[in-house]
């Protein structure tokens, strides 16, 4: 019989409130209130705060429960044969007979709650005490605590994460809401009461919540830092959060008090296989797949993955993610311990291999399924795996492995310029370049062709034909017809950019030669695409429709549906030039319908820009905004900034034209923000002149100037000036600019801009108010072959009677790299951008 009855509701005080959880506490308390739920487990990683929400949800049913609720900590029983023991002493229960039937008598009579906290070190008798005594006490409901499951029939398994994090960009009312930054500043302020959330430290605190991972514990613990260091001091020592994290309260258990001790608790009571798997996910970066995860676990150890995989899952060390593809991944915590333990295992160096091999194979297989119809799910595989492959390659190079580092990189290349990630692919091949070691030609060829890509992109030109012509020199020395194709192909591409079209057709003609000797009809297709371009150009629109015709012809028999696509974009820019403009959009729109068909994201957004482009021409401005917004959400879906930059410009354009010039500015601003990111000349450009007419408009002349400056750096640098409309209206925000302000203070602004776009690198100062573009210039109604030096006016004459460059430094004994200077000098006083159009110019007035 029971000699002895205890109190009701016995539930310890918390010493601080609960902050946030609201959502969590409303759905535990939901489940507890199901009449045929009677097991409810909350699990989680240690120091999650699920001994918090269990107090606190048993306090708010201990109505429902009529006061029976009971807590038990059990974290510091050491012996599971004393768990029936230790939960009769908690309860203050003694009596004759058996523990259990004593248990069960004094939990009849009514519903009781019993909360079972901290079970993972008790787990096989806990099982069985808990399965016995729900079926000795039918009106029992137990709530346990753990970071693994009982693994019992009826039981209700209760994930308890992280809190929610802030996104970017937060200003401090919207940041103070969020649930991590909410439970930070409370714990601040008990160690600093007047810590507030300011412009200043707004920044900070979102980035140290979040590199916290928004663990309560972590986030309880750094808070007390506060007392000698700021949010921002203590950024940077987060790299080595184990060791700064260690100063919690004395009245918590000793696993508790510092971020290690917690997870000290969690790795000791894991098996030695899970022990061993989990120490080589620690080589995994932002995430993992079941493949990537039995590829780099140690084959040698004769563990299964997949089981100890699953077992770290449930005991929370381990987080999945739900997706049709199931990923994994470490909390940046949980992974800064394993990647300690890593390297005192002595096996870091064979685990990162592992991971090395399993991330190249990935970058290579890459390759070709991103020129098929599976692109974008190769694109999104991709993004998934960034992190790694960054890691993997950062370890190639680590290494000195110039072979594996430029592998990686030129298996990369396509995802890079898909992603507008140019600055990040040209970064990655140079540096794979200038490591030492035995490279195989055609692999130093095929990086080299890749890097001019990126340099042509960035608007570094003659730096690109360097490094193409270095890999086409490679690719005939080494036989490497195909190659040597490729690199034509580049290299015709960047002729025609610098205006030098004789080239440009040199190299086009020969990479179609090339192609149709191998038989290849795509390749040819390709090329057909690019002597299209090129007769576009040349101003010669029948020829450009003929190429574009062929082409469409060479992919539609191949049934490339994506080349197709592209074929009828361009077909459509020609028929716009021609002025049928009522075709030329039936023929953008017959690219979309092709592009949505085959879930080509990419042709959608090209397909998108190129009718918001059209119909801005057409002054339909509310077309024009549908479109570049389509443009942007697809641009935006698939991570490609550039495009992103396009459809924010053609957003800011049509706004203008509306009279709209405050949502312009906003408009170019973004787009500004965004191409700066990119390191695309061309949008960077773009944004730059974009954004100071938008200034301009807005009555912020010095801003509009120092804009105007740097974009002006930017074009010398690279040798393209504006030309056409472009340049017309360029010199229409110039001489506004210049009405806003004084001379002192627009030449002042323009040069600071300069500053800022390199211009003082090149050891050229800003140029003087009379070198500056005007309305004379942009009208033609002055001989602008005035403006040519005597050496300019020689250089012309001949370039006009058909010489190359070569000749042309011969005539006049001059170095090939001082023509190319003179003619980019001569392309910009006549602005005009191909050889054709500054013969026709020197034609016009008498020169030859």
């Amino acid at each position: 019989m029971i000699e002895s009855a205890p109190p009701l509701t016995r539930l310890p005080t918390a010493a601080t409130p609960l902050v946030g959880r609201e959502h969590e506490l409303a759905g535990l308390r939901s489940l507890l209130a199901w009449p045929d739920v009677r097991l409810v487990s909350v699990l989680g990683l240690g120091g999650v705060g699920k001994t918090r929400l269990a107090l606190a949800v048993a306090s708010e049913l201990s109505g429902a429960f009529v006061g029976r609720v009971y807590f038990v900590p059990l974290a510091s029983l050491r012996d599971p044969e004393f768990l029936i023991s230790e939960v009769t002493r908690v309860l203050g229960l003694e009596g004759t007979g058996g523990a259990l039937g004593l248990l069960a008598g004094f939990f009849s009579g009514g519903p009781a709650l019993l909360v079972l906290d901290n079970l993972e070190h008790l787990l096989d008798a806990a099982a069985e005490f808990v399965a016995d005594l729900l079926g000795a006490a039918p009106d029992l409901t137990i709530l346990t605590t753990s970071r693994s499951p009982l693994r019992l029939s009826g039981e209700r398994e209760f994930p308890l994460g992280p809190l929610a994090l802030p996104g970017e960009g937060l200003g401090p009312e919207a940041l103070g809401e969020v649930e991590a930054v909410r439970l930070f500043l409370d714990r601040a302020r008990s160690v600093r009461p007047d810590f507030t959330l300011t412009q200043r430290n707004a920044g900070a605190v979102s980035r140290l919540v979040r590199r916290l991972d928004g663990l309560p514990l972590a986030l309880e613990l750094a808070a007390a830092r506060l007392r000698l260091l700021s949010p921002e001091a203590m950024l940077p020592r987060l790299e080595h959060r184990l060791r700064l994290l260690t100063d919690g309260p004395r009245d918590l258990p000793v696993r508790q008090r510092t971020l290690r001790g917690t997870l000290d608790w969690s790795f000791d009571l894991l098996g030695e296989g899970e022990r061993l798997v989990l120490v080589q996910l620690g080589c995994f970066v932002g995430g993992f797949s079941l493949e990537a995860a039995e590829a780099v676990v140690d084959p040698a150890e004769e563990t299964d993955a997949l089981e100890q995989l699953g077992s770290l899952v449930e005991k929370s060390l381990v987080s999945r993610v739900e997706g049709e593809v199931p990923r994994f991944f470490l909390l940046e915590t949980v992974r800064e311990y394993v990647l300690e333990k890593l390297e005192a295992s002595g096996t870091a160096t064979s685990v990162r291999e592992r991971h090395l091999a399993y991330f190249l194979a990935f970058a290579e297989a890459s390759v070709q399924g991103l020129r098929g119809p599976e692109q974008e799910t190769w694109l999104e595989a991709l993004d998934r795996e960034r992190d790694n492959c960054r890691s993997a390659l950062a370890r190639a190079v680590e290494a000195g492995a110039a072979e594996l580092a430029l592998r990686f990189a030129t298996a990369l290349r396509w995802f890079w310029e898909f992603r507008g990630d140019l600055e990040e692919g040209r970064g990655a091949l140079e540096t794979a370049l200038a490591l030492s070691g035995d490279v195989a030609p055609e692999l130093r060829a095929r990086a080299l062709n890749a890097l001019g890509v990126f340099a042509w992109r960035q608007g570094a030109l003659d730096t690109a034909r360097t490094f193409v012509e270095e890999a086409l020199s490679l690719r005939r020395a080494a036989g490497d017809w195909v190659g040597v194709g490729g690199s034509l192909r580049n290299l015709g591409v960047i002729a025609r950019l610098q205006g030098n079209l004789v080239l440009s057709r040199t190299c086009h003609e020969e990479e179609i030669g090339i192609y149709r000797r191998l038989g290849d009809p795509l390749e040819v297709g390709y090329s057909l695409l690019n002597l299209g371009a090129l007769a576009f150009a040349e101003g010669n629109l029948p020829a450009a429709r003929s190429a574009f015709q062929e082409y469409l012809a060479v992919v539609t028999a191949a049934g490339d549906h994506h080349s197709l696509r592209a074929g009828l974009s361009n077909l459509g820019v020609v028929v716009r030039a021609e002025g049928d403009r009522v075709r030329a959009r039936a023929l953008h729109e017959e690219a979309l319908a092709i592009a949505r068909a085959h879930g080509h994201r990419q042709g959608i957004v090209n397909d998108l820009l190129s009718l918001a482009v059209l119909l801005l021409d057409d002054e339909d401005v509310e077309a024009t905004e549908g479109y570049a917004r389509q443009a942007l959400t697809e641009a935006r879906g698939i991570g490609d900034r550039l495009s992103a930059v396009q459809a924010l410009n053609l957003l800011g354009d049509a706004a203008r034209s509306r009279g709209d010039p405050a949502t312009a500015l906003a408009h170019r601003q973004e787009a500004l923000v965004l191409a700066r990111t990119c390191g695309d000349f061309e949008n960077l450009v773009a944004s730059l002149e974009g954004l100071a007419e938008a200034q301009l408009a807005a009555g912020q002349g010095a801003e509009a100037a120092r804009l105007l400056g740097e974009a002006g750096a930017r074009r010398h640098r690279t040798g393209q000036p504006a030309t056409g409309p472009e340049a017309a209206r360029l010199t229409g925000v110039l001489e506004g600019t210049r009405a806003q302000l004084d001379e002192a203070a627009f030449v002042a602004a323009w040069s600071d801009g300069w500053a800022l776009g390199g211009g003082g690198t090149l050891g050229v100062p800003a140029p003087s108010p009379s070198q500056l573009p005007s309305s004379d210039r942009a009208s033609g109604s002055r001989d602008i072959l005035t403006d040519l030096t005597p050496r300019e006016r020689d250089v012309l004459r001949l370039l006009s009677q058909g010489l190359t460059n070569l000749q042309i430094s011969r005539s006049l004994d001059l170095s090939a790299h001082t023509v190319s200077g003179h003619i980019r000098s001569i392309f910009s006083k006549l602005d005009v951008t191909t050889r054709a159009a500054a013969t026709r110019v020197a034609l016009d007035r008498g020169l030859v």
